[in-house]
């Protein structure tokens, strides 16, 4: 594979923040990696992650740090090639199966999907995520369904109810998130 590095930058429009992050092909894979400054809660956050994929865009290894505040928190799961998640020692059974993770405070986790399952237009597919949620790090299985309605667009619905379009560029990075996300670089 030929080494492939991609840098955005994305601006929140849900809250007040702006997102940096590289996406570079490693040997076997992809390392998807950025830090968030924005306000929650009414303090200042910032959250550093690395996602590490397979070759496949299939999610092998996620680490999150946040502060909030002056609150420190870690996360780091991993995954097998049985598609078990782990959390340390303990199997966190109700996201076996899931191939992705969901940042809820990223829009780089919707390219996964996206690179992963390679729509064509007019189709759609239903995914698993481990949903990793703000301020506690909290992850639960989040389904979702991405139906691809144009060469840069994107319909994406989760099991929460929510339902948006996504607006992508030729590799799959988000250039519009409705509301939440536009990037600017």
């Amino acid at each position: 594979m030929s080494k492939v590095k991609k840098t955005v930058v994305w601006r929140g429009l849900f809250w007040t923040g702006i997102e940096f992050c590289v996406i570079e092909s490693k040997a076997g894979g992809w390392l998807l990696q950025g830090t968030v400054i924005a306000m929650f809660q009414k303090k200042p956050m910032r959250v550093e992650y690395r996602i590490l994929c397979n070759s496949n865009w299939q999610t092998r290894r996620v680490s999150v740090q946040q502060w909030l505040g002056t609150h420190k928190r870690k996360l780091v799961l991993r995954v097998d090639s049985q598609q078990r998640w782990w959390r340390g020692s303990h199997q966190l059974a109700m996201l076996r199966g899931c191939v992705d993770v969901d940042l809820q405070f990223s829009p780089v986790t919707n390219t996964l999907p996206i690179r992963r399952l390679g729509l064509k237009v007019g189709q759609s597919a239903d995914v698993s995520a481990a949903w990793v949620r703000l301020p506690h790090l909290k992850v639960s299985l989040l389904r979702q369904r991405y139906n691809r309605t144009s060469a840069t667009r994107y319909h994406y619905q989760s099991a929460t109810g929510f339902s948006t379009e996504l607006l992508v560029d030729g590799f799959g990075l988000v250039k519009t998130y409705p509301k939440i996300w536009e990037r600017l670089a």
